[in-house]
Parts: structure tokens; sequence; C-alpha cells
């Protein structure tokens, strides 16, 4: 069984919290199918892909829409730039599929294959960062640091 998950399962960013948080899923229902499965015989490999050449990244762009009095119009640029990011660099489609093909066909296939742009540093900044650390680079990285200059007029 090859589940299909993302490294964002494993290092949330911000403006794709249902994206990061569905995968997460995925990864956790994964590993708890990995050890029940394993003693009828059936391998449980998860996929965690980074960067792979796509148009995911442009049909996401391409659906922000922020009215114009939003709080979050000084951080629109933060949004388009997350829903792009995976793709400068990423890996060509063609290769990340002959790669995770051979990986699959072995019988000695790690239960979590990483492939394409980021697919190792993300885990290993989750890892090895103090969460808050991890927090402030990311808000900067998407420009939730221009929020903080945002005055959110209460009713």
């Amino acid at each position: 069984m090859i589940n299909i998950s993302s490294v964002s399962g494993v290092m949330a960013t911000p403006f794709a919290g249902p994206y990061c948080a569905s995968k997460a899923a995925l990864n956790a229902a994964s590993d708890a199918l990995r050890m029940e499965l394993e003693p009828f015989g059936v391998r449980v490999v998860t996929v965690q892909p980074g960067g792979i050449q796509s148009s995911f990244g442009h049909k996401a762009a391409s659906c922000v829409s922020l009215a114009s009095n939003s709080v979050y119009q000084p951080v629109k640029d933060g949004v388009l730039l997350r829903a792009n990011e995976s793709q400068v660099g990423a890996m060509p489609s063609d290769e990340f599929a002959e790669e995770l093909a051979k990986m699959v066909a072995d019988r000695q296939c790690p239960p979590v294959i990483r492939l394409g742009k980021k697919s190792s540093t993300m885990p290993l900044m989750k890892n090895l960062l103090p969460t808050r650390w991890l927090d402030r680079i990311l808000q900067r990285r998407f420009n939730l640091d221009h929020l903080r200059k945002v005055k959110v007029i209460q009713s």
C-alpha cells in the first residue's frame, strides 16, 4: 500500500492549514496501518514529497481573493508566495515518478520516502529548531510580520 502525503504534513506552513492538517492525518493513519498490516505481509509506504513540478501552485494562487478592506491585505504577497513556493526549483514530475517507482519496487524500501525540493529540509527544521524560532522564520518568510502593524477595529 502506498499513500501519497506531503512534507507539509510533517511541518505546517502559513496559509495552508487545512492542506497540512489533512496530510498530517494521512501520515498518522499510514503509521498505524503500517504496524497493523505488517503481520499480514502488507507493506505500507508513506510518500512525503516536497516540491514536485505541477500546476498546483498556479491554481492555488489564482484562487487567492482578498477584499480590499481585509486585514490580510498587507500579507497578500505572502499568501501568493506560499501558493507558489513549492514550484521554485521543484523536481520534475517524470524524475519523481521514475525514482519513486524504483524505490517502492525494492523489498527493502523505507517506510517513509521523501523526494523533491525541501522534502528532507522541512522535517529537519521541524525536529531541530525550537517551535518559536520556526514560527518566526515562517512568519517572516510569508510576510505575517506585516500584520503586527495592522490595527484591527473591533465593533
